[in-house]
């Protein structure tokens, strides 16, 4: 059965949102029909909404969205009809990542949140009879209604019966991506110093998690400091907080301070051994993903009483972190130009090209003309990955990215690589993250030899290395 629905559309950042007449799709055996009490605005649907992210357009965005489910497929088994639920992103359920509980990095994430139809293609929702793209995070609530799926759905359970949707939605995203980061990612444990930095949802919610103050206590303790010191730090915009001239001025010498906060402790860890301590390491995808996992299990099965702290981004971001003193140690597989970080060799990998197996340009040594007439799907700017493809065409072909026709910018390998599938585009990444899909079938690597690739360790030169990060170092180069 179908269902019409008042949907909020986005068509770009050059015009406003607007409220159109839409109608739901039936529902698939695996999927919920829901009326939208509240949802969120996250900083995502304004990306989208600014072409920063592969998103098609136009589109009906929401994330956060929390409301009382009204129909269930025939395989639903997580909610009924008159339950409260809040929705989150979505994911496959088969890759390995959904097997071991870890669907925030689902193989097919892309597919199945941000390709603006069902992962088969399918639409979920039409305009005057037309497919209008939304199934954003697997739900697009910013409508009063939209279809879920029983894996991005949950019921709110009975001892929260009394809190407003509307104060829960923002759990779907915001909350506990602010949360998470401080409990799982960073595990932040009591003494240690830690630095946020915006105070919006996710800002706030990582303050509150780490001091066990709800979000009004937190901002009473900003409000506290600015009166102490009769200086406005931070501007309200909208529903959040940002820093001011003063506020920017003043973070350099917070972080300093943070910085230098974390040195003493490693004294104090250094003066108890091994027995205790922690090593924060912030590293780029490919190296912290194939190559630094295995180091970091061995070096934790010798010192268990050290706690390994991992921050992965881009190259750019790991130096950012080495530099802030946010990490102790750095892994990355880009080029390195800064004066105040040592860097030294440490592994490698080889960067190779791939496509989708039936290509045209498989199977076939590849030419200058070849590479400029492609069309590819590429790592972020920033992207070790990325900078390491631009020095092997211009060593080889004489290239720059410039001379490329670039479709599609993607922020992983996984997400690059399974953008292979859709569109006949051609990307760069490590052998290591191709690996698998290669075996499996689903791409296949082309005749083009490139450059090889080191794997870098980053130090900053004015700090002193640890004993933790030192028997680390150890360990990584057995």
């Amino acid at each position: 059965m179908t269902l019409s629905a008042k949907v909020a559309v986005c068509r770009g950042k050059d015009a406003p949102f607007t409220i159109e007449d839409a109608t739901l799709d039936a529902l698939r055996p695996d999927e919920l029909r829901v009326r939208i009490v509240a949802c969120g605005v996250c900083h995502t649907d304004l990306a989208v909404r600014d072409g920063q992210l592969p998103v098609p357009l136009p589109i009906v965005l929401g994330h956060e969205g929390a409301g009382i489910v009204e129909d269930v497929g025939s395989a639903v088994t997580v909610a009924k009809p008159g339950d409260r639920v809040l929705m989150s992103f979505n994911s496959c359920g088969d890759c390995p990542s959904c097997a071991v509980e870890a669907p925030t990095y689902c193989y097919n994430f892309f597919p199945h949140n941000w390709s603006g139809t069902r992962a088969d293609g399918s639409p979920t929702l039409f305009r005057d009879g037309t497919p209008l793209h939304a199934n954003f995070f697997g739900q697009s609530s910013f409508a009063t209604h939209a279809i879920a799926h029983q894996r991005n759905v949950v019921v709110v359970p009975e001892s929260a019966a009394a809190i407003p949707l509307e104060r829960l939605a923002p759990l779907g995203c915001g909350l506990m991506t602010g949360a998470g980061a401080v409990l799982r990612s960073m595990k932040v444990r009591a003494g240690m110093p830690i630095a946020v930095f915006g105070t919006g949802t996710v800002g706030i919610a990582a303050i509150a998690e780490r001091l066990h103050l709800t979000q009004p206590a937190v901002s009473a303790a900003i409000a506290a400091l600015e009166e102490r010191h009769a200086t406005r730090l931070f501007d309200r915009v909208g529903r959040g907080l940002e820093l001011n001239d003063a506020g920017r001025a003043f973070l350099p010498e917070a972080r300093a301070v943070l910085a230098q906060a974390a040195d003493a402790l490693g004294v104090l860890d250094d003066l108890a051994g091994l027995k205790r301590g922690d090593l924060r390491i912030a590293a780029s995808q490919t190296v912290a993903t194939y190559w630094l996992p295995r180091r970091m299990a061995a070096f934790a099965a010798a010192h268990p009483g050290v706690t390994l702290h991992l921050e992965v981004g881009n190259t750019a971001q790991a130096v950012a972190a080495l530099l802030a003193g946010a990490a102790d140690l750095g892994f990355v597989e880009g080029g390195v130009d800064e004066d105040l970080l040592a860097v030294d060799r440490i592994g490698g990998d080889r960067l190779a090209l791939y496509a989708a197996p039936e290509h045209p340009l498989a199977g076939r040594p590849l030419a200058r003309e070849d590479i400029v007439a492609a069309c590819w799907v590429l790592r972020e700017q920033g992207s070790g990955t990325r900078n390491h493809l631009e020095h092997s065409l211009h060593a080889r072909f004489g290239l720059t990215l410039a001379d490329l026709d670039v479709r599609l910018e993607l922020p992983s390998n996984g997400a690059v690589l399974e953008a292979l599938g859709a569109g006949g585009l051609v990307t760069a990444v490590s052998d290591l993250a191709a690996g698998p899909r290669v075996a499996a079938g689903l791409v296949r690597e082309l005749d083009c030899a490139l450059v090889e690739r080191d794997f870098l360790l980053l130090r900053h030169r004015a700090r002193r290395v640890s004993r933790a990060a030192q028997a680390f170092l150890d360990t990584a180069r057995d």
